[in-house]
C-alpha cells in the first residue's frame, strides 16, 4: 500500500511539473520595468508626469527612484493631488509596509475616487475591481477590498483616460495582456 501511495505521489508531482511547464513564460511573468530607468533627467515620462500633476520634475525623479513599480508613481501622485498629502509622506507610509488601500484610508481618499466610468462589459483583469466598486456604489457602507495591483491599475487607467482622453476598454484589455500603464503612456509620447 505504501508503494502505491508513493508511486501515486510521484505521478501527481510529475503531472504538476508538466502542467506548469506547458505555459509560456511570458504568460506567467510580465516584464516589469524599473522606475529609475523611466523617471530620470531628460526622460519623457518625467516631463509628462510633471506637467500632468503640476509637480517639479526633480520630485518626479525622486518618486521614480523610490517606487518599486513604475505605476506606483501614478498612484502616489494621484493620491497626493486628491488629498494634499505630500508624495514623500505617501512614500514613507509605503516604506512602513502599508498597502495602497491603507495609505488611501490614512490620506482620507476613498478608492471610489480612482474609478473611471466604463460602458459595457469590463475586461477580465478588471472584473474583481469593478465588482468591488459596484458593491460599494449600491451600498456606500461597504468597504472595498482591493489589492495593490488593482489600485495601480485604477490609477493608471485614470491617468491614461484623463491625459489622453483614451477609451478605457482597450486600455483595460492591453493591461490584461501584461502591458503596464506606464508603458502605454510611453508609447504615446
Amino acid at each position: 500500500m505504501k508503494k502505491i501511495t508513493s508511486l501515486f505521489s510521484i505521478i501527481i508531482l510529475a503531472m504538476s511539473i508538466l502542467f506548469i511547464l506547458s505555459f509560456p513564460a511570458e504568460a506567467i511573468e510580465e516584464k516589469v520595468e524599473k522606475p529609475w530607468e523611466i523617471y530620470g533627467p531628460d526622460k519623457p515620462m518625467t516631463r509628462m508626469m510633471s506637467n500632468h500633476y503640476s509637480i517639479e520634475a526633480n520630485h518626479v525623479i525622486t518618486l521614480g527612484q523610490n517606487c518599486h513599480y513604475p505605476d506606483d508613481v501614478m498612484v502616489t501622485l494621484e493620491i497626493s493631488r486628491a488629498t494634499g498629502m505630500s508624495p514623500q509622506r505617501i512614500l514613507d507610509l509605503r516604506k512602513e509596509g502599508k498597502s495602497w488601500l491603507n495609505v488611501m484610508k490614512i490620506a482620507g481618499y476613498s478608492p471610489a475616487g480612482l474609478f473611471t466610468p466604463v460602458s459595457g462589459p469590463v475586461p477580465q483583469v478588471f472584473r474583481h475591481t469593478y465588482g468591488q466598486y459596484e458593491r460599494w456604489r449600491t451600498n456606500p457602507g461597504y468597504s472595498m477590498q482591493l489589492y495593490d495591483k488593482e489600485i495601480r491599475n485604477l490609477a493608471g487607467l485614470k491617468f491614461m483616460v484623463g491625459r489622453f482622453q483614451a477609451n478605457p476598454i482597450p486600455l483595460m484589455e492591453r493591461r490584461g495582456q501584461g502591458v503596464t500603464f506606464t508603458r502605454m503612456a510611453m508609447e504615446r509620447i
